[in-house]
């Protein structure tokens, strides 16, 4: 049995790794062209910059547990959903985050 992807489901593919940190990267190099993948390339830098931030919040002592588990698993939810609606062929703009990655220019 053989699985055959057409532009439209690579598009989303690639646009969709961008919610997986680091790889939003490997979604600017594919296709940068493309304002779908672009768009949410930059909501997954936006996402790994919080998710730095929250760890780097996390080592706090006594508060940290309150960013590691809580912040952490909300984000991590956050970025599941995005991956999904991509993956689906939409754009979900994350609230807040989804204001500030407009801003970015690459």
């Amino acid at each position: 049995m053989e699985i055959k992807f057409g532009k439209e489901d690579e598009k989303n593919i690639i646009a969709a790794i961008s919610y997986i940190p680091f790889l939003f990267i490997v979604s600017l190099i594919l296709a940068k062209d493309d304002e779908f993948v672009l768009s949410h390339a930059k909501q997954g830098f936006a996402l790994f910059i919080v998710e730095i931030v929250i760890w780097l919040l996390s080592k706090i002592p006594i508060i940290g547990f309150v960013f590691k588990y809580i912040f952490g698993i909300l984000i991590f939810l956050v970025a599941l959903y995005a991956f999904i609606e991509a993956l689906i062929g939409k754009f979900w703009k994350i609230p807040l985050i989804g204001d500030l990655s407009q801003e970015i220019k690459f």
